[in-house]
């Protein structure tokens, strides 16, 4: 997906925080990022947001994949015509008990003008941190699950994970 977005009209820089042993090849617009250590997702999202420089902010799992021109130019609609929006991907088509509770979307496909991103708690390392996002912005809208394609949640499925994740949801309810 990487090779695809370097080729995108659309896209002008491509940040990669790499937090595993995988060595990118050197591809046009893209800032490769190899913390000392895994700096989990959320702290990822927040210095991947801290060096970019473009006027939108797309963060993205790795392993998704879709048609840029296609999603992007319906992201950009959407935040022009509403532009405290943040878009996600999917919602009430995924096919998972927390569905119900999340119209807004999910985190694997994030889309907003720069200006829009709440930095996420440090003590957020991997879940709740579209949440968090999510509850930001004034608007939320979620293109249909069927333009992208993912395995959701594979990370998360790790014993050492699903700790953290208990962990992060402790913190999150402190929030609320």
């Amino acid at each position: 997906m990487i090779d695809c977005l370097s080729k995108c009209s659309l896209v002008s820089e491509i940040i990669v925080i790499a937090n595993d042993d995988d060595t990118l090849p050197a591809i046009p617009k893209v800032i490769t990022i190899t913390p000392s250590e895994n700096l989990f997702v959320n702290p990822s999202w927040n210095l991947g947001f801290a060096i970019s420089t473009g006027r939108y902010l797309c963060i993205m799992n790795d392993d998704i994949t879709f048609n840029p021109d296609k999603v992007f130019m319906e992201s950009i609609n959407q935040v022009h015509l509403t532009p405290s929006c943040i878009v996600g991907c999917g919602g009430s088509e995924m096919n998972t008990s927390e569905v119900m509770t999340r119209p807004h979307g999910w985190g694997c496909y994030l889309f907003m003008q720069r200006y829009n991103y709440a930095m996420i708690p440090n003590e957020l390392k991997i879940s709740f941190g579209d949440d968090w996002l999510f509850e930001a912005a004034d608007y939320t809208y979620a293109l249909p699950m069927r333009w992208f394609e993912t395995e959701m949640s594979t990370t998360s499925r790790e014993p050492w994970a699903i700790e953290q994740a208990e962990l992060d949801a402790e913190f999150w309810k402190t929030l609320a």
